[in-house]
């Protein structure tokens, strides 16, 4: 398990503490065969909020293995109903799913403050430009190939390392067109053309990411996004917030118990953990003399033996007999 690091990821009117405890991400996502309605998504956005969710991310396209990319048109077709229903009536950011400019534009007109290119900026070289533009947040994830190739991707030989080499580029590619570095978080894009067991080793070696400085966000429900926390994810995405939301306040729970009280703070923010009494300095005493208050008896400095070695005559400090078997009569 990994100290996790904390990070201040600002969007264009406020800040989120990324590290302090695990970011919830409530997300509604179209179904390839339904579009996303605007009333069930703005219900399902406001149970997100009073859930926990510390932002809700719309993806109106799908991807899963085989099916077509939608053009840019029709995503702005199906985006802009549901935005104008969530505008102004959320307490929480609002981020969106795409790698369109166009669609990106669209959702910065309604109030978006996070953009999240599932495909690092592979795809649309103008999307960096403007995030830059609007200040807005960006997630950069990882995808590989596109969703009607998945079936046919070969394995990896390095899955944790292909990825991280993949991500730094993303990140160079989204400094260069001007978006700073504290508003960027990486996604290592488990199921976006990875099989399970591949997804498992970037979970694993997430600690792998942690190079990059950015805070880390992972796309992940039930027992993959306790993992996700543990092994050092800032931002969980879900469907599910209510129940992410008490896995991850657990996983939470476990990492700061972890961090030794004397541990340096990895903290590359403003904002501090709770304080911690000092551990108190050890004071080495001579043999006989009481212990502090509060602090139970030193065995190494006790006079008697720390157990008895004669359990016939427990004050003996000899060794008792070693043992030997009987013997047997001729």
């Amino acid at each position: 398990m990994n100290q996790r690091k904390r990070h201040e990821w600002r969007l264009k009117n406020r800040t989120l503490l990324a590290g302090q405890r695990t970011l919830i991400g409530g997300l509604l996502r179209s179904a390839p065969d339904r579009p996303l309605d605007p009333d069930s998504a703005f219900a399902a956005a406001v149970k997100f909020e009073e859930a926990g969710a510390d932002f809700v991310e719309v993806a109106i396209e799908a991807f899963a293995p085989g099916l077509k990319r939608i053009s840019e048109a029709e995503e702005v077709r199906r985006l802009v109903p549901v935005l104008k229903r969530l505008k102004d009536r959320l307490g929480v950011p609002l981020s969106i799913v795409t790698d369109k400019s166009a669609v990106a534009e669209r959702a910065f007109e309604y109030g978006a403050e996070i953009l999240h290119d599932p495909t690092g900026l592979t795809t649309d070289a103008g999307l960096g430009k403007l995030v830059a533009q609007h200040d807005a947040g960006l997630i950069l994830g990882h995808m590989r190939g596109l969703p009607e190739s998945w079936a046919k991707l070969g394995s990896m030989k390095d899955p944790a390392g292909a990825v991280a080499a993949d991500l730094d580029a993303s990140l160079h590619r989204a400094r260069r067109a001007g978006v700073e570095a504290h508003r960027i978080a990486l996604d290592p894009g488990l199921n976006m053309g990875k099989r399970r067991e591949q997804n498992v080793e970037l979970v694993a070696h997430l600690s792998r990411l942690f190079r990059s400085g950015a805070p880390i966000s992972v796309e992940a429900d039930g027992p993959w996004a306790v993992a996700a926390a543990l092994a050092g994810a800032n931002v969980i995405r879900t469907t599910n917030v209510a129940q992410c939301r008490v896995a991850t306040d657990v996983a939470d729970a476990i990492l700061e118990a972890l961090i030794p009280p004397d541990a340096p703070d990895t903290e590359d923010s403003s904002a501090s953990r709770v304080a911690r009494p000092p551990r108190e300095p050890y004071v080495p005493r001579s043999e006989g003399t009481a212990p502090p208050p509060g602090r139970r008896p030193d065995a190494r400095f006790d006079k008697r033996p720390p157990f008895p070695r004669d359990r016939e005559n427990p004050r003996s400090s000899s060794p008792p007999p070693r043992w030997r078997p009987p013997k047997r009569e001729p």
